[in-house]
């Protein structure tokens, strides 16, 4: 049986191997509804969805032929990744405490929650480096929030090499500020 941080490390590393696989959307700067109608948001500049299921949302800004086997992001990929909650997880403490606690924890705090999440102060903000692959380093920053009363988790994947790291930091900024409820 695999421990917890294993299976959080493998649900990151199936995300970003789905954003590989899964044929992209068209850009648009229109505004665009989850596949469950939780939320809507405005995909960054040069970003593509891949992925739009009612579990999960994953866009990216590299193109799939750029993913290394095994779903390794190049170094100037990064990807975004909003998924509900499990059954189990109560609350955003709950899903908080679940996150891999192998991963080097850089921060771990109350930050402001997207537009259109229920509780404007009950986001928390959580950033770990992990080494996905012998010297492969990716930051994970993940935000927890509620909209209409369904737990969600956005994840900002990006590999450690990207030389302008800020870009996607902004990018993932601009996606949350976007968020709305559906």
């Amino acid at each position: 049986m695999q421990s917890q941080p294993h299976r959080y490390l493998i649900l990151v590393l199936a995300a970003v191997l789905l954003v590989s696989r899964a044929a992209p959307q068209q850009r648009s700067n229109k505004r665009t509804v989850s596949a469950d109608g939780l939320y809507s948001f405005h995909l960054p500049a040069s970003w593509s969805i891949d992925v739009n299921e009612p579990q999960r949302l994953s866009i990216a800004n590299c193109a799939r032929s750029d993913v290394a086997e095994g779903g390794l992001l190049p170094p100037n990929g990064a990807a975004i990744i909003v998924a509900k909650a499990p059954a189990q997880v109560k609350n955003v403490e709950d899903w908080r405490q679940r996150a891999d606690p192998d991963a080097h924890l850089i921060s771990d705090l109350r930050v402001p929650c997207p537009a259109g999440a229920k509780n404007k102060r009950d986001c928390v903000q959580r950033e770990v480096r992990t080494e996905m692959a012998p010297g492969v380093f990716y930051r994970i920053v993940t935000i927890y929030f509620s909209i209409k009363g369904h737990l969600l988790r956005a994840t900002l994947v990006l590999n450690e090499a990207y030389p302008n790291v800020d870009k996607s930091r902004r990018a993932f900024n601009e996606f949350l500020s976007s968020i709305n409820p559906g």
